[in-house]
This record gives structure tokens, C-alpha cells and sequence, in this order.
């Protein structure tokens, strides 16, 4: 059998017992509404988020440079 000695431990890792909640305590996490998002809201949220895709680069054109321009090293 091995014996712990918790005051090794940080307070995170060592073992507490839950105490039950008063049942006149509410819970300190709030809950929002969720509201429906009309067509427009939605293609408008597309419309702000469009810069995404034309700033970002997905690659496909990597490595389609003009070859023309290889004629040897540059010094």
C-alpha cells in the first residue's frame, strides 16, 4: 500500500471533497438567448469575412512563376 504525502503536491492535484450547493444559490454561469440570424445578417457576416479569402493563399498557384526568366544564377 503507498502512502501520499499531499503536502508535496500543489493545491491543484490534491484531493478535496465537493460541498453540495445551497439550493437558494443560483449558478454563477449565465446562459445567453440564442436569437435567429435573418438571411441577410448571414450574407452580410459572409460579405465582412470576405478579406479572409482573398488575403490568405491556398497554394494553388505555388510554383506556376514565369520560367522564361531562368537563364542562370544571379550574382
Amino acid at each position: 500500500m503507498i502512502l501520499t504525502d499531499w503536502r508535496r503536491l500543489p493545491a491543484e492535484l490534491k484531493p478535496r471533497v465537493r460541498r453540495k450547493t445551497k439550493s437558494g444559490i443560483k449558478p454563477s454561469v449565465k446562459v445567453k438567448p440564442k436569437v435567429k440570424l435573418s438571411v441577410e445578417d448571414v450574407s452580410k457576416t459572409l460579405e465582412e469575412t470576405d478579406y479572409i479569402l482573398s488575403y490568405f493563399d491556398n497554394g494553388e498557384e505555388y510554383g506556376n512563376d514565369d520560367d522564361d526568366a531562368d537563364e542562370g544564377p544571379v550574382y
